[in-house]
């Protein structure tokens, strides 16, 4: 039962967060230095548009194999046995939406407190160093928030089976895990296109590619992290190297609580924008 009072707040919490993470992070973005601000603008890197398809292309047969993969599968379903604690009726992913918004963030609690422990669980095992860790650890990262972002989807009643969802879900990928600076932009950019898709036409016509030169950003800071693992590696107490260990558990929860925060709150806002309209 949709409570319109409740999702009329929640929405204003919402756009209350916009201006409180989105905009005072992007706020003078490349004038000064801060925690939130980099001095460097990554969109000013050049960087061969060619790099930038083969991302494209990565990620989406990345997205691809977790998709179809089996235990994705089943993991939808058992979303299905939580939702059905209230609403027995659901059978389908577009069957989520008739929800309450409280229940809905009630079931992203459960599934993405166990993201956020599988992150963790990844970075300390990449924090013991050696060559292969490192080198799978971009992705098996990666494959951890996509995997995140179609749960999100899911739950909130968005079927990532679809080629319009799919693309959303990779877009939004990008923009959780771009560096805080550069989110509101490609947030905002995001609601309009699908504005125009919703408004517009029957098919998805919207663009195709996903990264740009900005989220370099984030794959250095990534690739930064490994280093410094390596080199924490030779520092170890009682047989084990936990100073990498713990620089990365730590930096892959700062990472997936920042993919799962900006994630929740798309589908939240996109689904609430639904709802209100239709009123």
């Amino acid at each position: 039962m949709v409570n319109t009072k409740r999702e009329q707040k929640r929405l204003e919490e919402i756009l209350q967060w916009e201006v409180d993470y989105l905009q005072l992070s992007q706020k003078g973005k490349g004038e000064r230095i801060s925690p939130s601000r980099p001095a460097f603008n990554f969109n000013e890197m050049k960087i061969d548009p060619k790099y930038l398809r083969q991302l494209d292309s990565i990620f989406i047969q990345l997205q691809s194999f977790i998709q179809n993969n089996q235990s994705e599968k089943e993991l939808v379903q058992k979303i299905f046995r939580y939702a059905r604690l209230f609403n027995p009726e659901i059978e389908h992913v577009e069957d989520m939406q008739t929800l309450s918004i409280d229940q809905l963030h009630y079931l992203s609690e459960q599934f993405m407190a166990k993201q956020r422990l599988l992150s963790v669980g990844q970075g300390s095992v990449t924090g013991l160093g050696g060559f292969v860790l490192l080198s799978i650890d971009l992705p098996l990262l990666a494959a951890i928030h996509l995997r995140t972002i179609q749960q999100l989807a899911t739950i909130y009643g968005y079927d990532t089976k679809k080629p319009l969802e799919q693309v959303i879900a990779l877009k939004v990928y990008y923009l959780s895990t771009l560096p805080r600076p550069y989110q509101q932009e490609v947030w905002d950019a995001l609601f309009e296109e699908i504005t125009y898709y919703d408004e517009e036409h029957i098919f998805f016509e919207g663009e195709d590619k996903v990264f740009e030169a900005a989220w370099f950003g984030q794959l250095i800071r990534q690739v930064g992290k490994n280093i410094l693992i390596s080199t924490l590696r030779k520092k170890w107490i009682q047989g084990v190297p936990l100073l990498g260990v713990a620089v990365g558990a730590g930096m892959n929860y700062q990472l997936t609580k920042q993919v799962t925060d900006v994630a929740e709150h798309f589908y939240q806002k996109r689904l609430l924008l639904s709802r209100l309209e239709d009123e």
